[in-house]
């Protein structure tokens, strides 16, 4: 069912009203940052932390609480290890793991499936044995060059989707165009 123009979100998601201002929210803040940059730098163009950050201010912003880098266990390591997001929204808790690709001109395809399933291994280790977690999400950042939109707007594996596009295209260190960033998730069970 969509919600918003750019934010497709299904039924399987608990707290879906939430999510929808949550995903509102991320689009507006990277509206907001573009927009202080003077149109000249996008958060998608930086590393995967920028893209969790944004998406966690606005969990904040709507009202949830979380943090980055939230100390877990995971199976087959010694000492544990980390997801990328803890938060909590209601009365639901969350763990993600999140992905982030910026295509750049030697890559021909974007890979979504690979990165959609590198980030469900990452996120299938975590032991939720002695965590109060209610639901696992995946989510992958992609910021694909501009004639290669396609391919994002023909995926459909997932449970939400939300879309910042700007008016116009951007060019990154004057090499290559950009114009949007799409956000992918899928819950996550350790059954699929």
């Amino acid at each position: 069912m969509i919600l918003g123009k750019n934010i497709d979100i299904k039924d399987n998601i608990k707290n879906k009203d939430k999510w929808q201002q949550i995903l509102k929210q991320w689009i507006d803040n990277n509206k907001k940052y573009y927009e202080k940059q003077e149109k000249n730098d996008v958060i998608f163009w930086h590393k995967e932390e920028a893209n969790n950050s944004a998406l966690l201010v606005a969990i904040w912003q709507m009202g949830g609480i979380g943090t980055l880098e939230y100390a877990i266990k995971k199976q087959n390591t010694k000492n544990g290890g980390y997801a990328d997001i803890f938060c909590k929204i209601d009365d639901i808790s969350y763990i993600i793991e999140c992905k982030y690709k910026r295509q750049d001109k030697k890559d021909n395809d974007i890979k979504l499936e690979n990165l959609m399933k590198e980030a469900k291994t990452d996120c299938k280790k975590i032991d939720l044995s002695n965590e109060k977690i209610d639901e696992k999400i995946v989510i992958v950042f992609i910021a694909p060059l501009v004639n290669n939109e396609k391919d994002c707007e023909s995926y459909n594996d997932y449970d939400m989707k939300a879309v910042f596009s700007l008016e116009q295209n951007i060019e990154y260190e004057k090499k290559e165009e950009y114009k949007s960033i799409y956000l992918f998730a899928k819950l996550v069970s350790d059954k699929n």
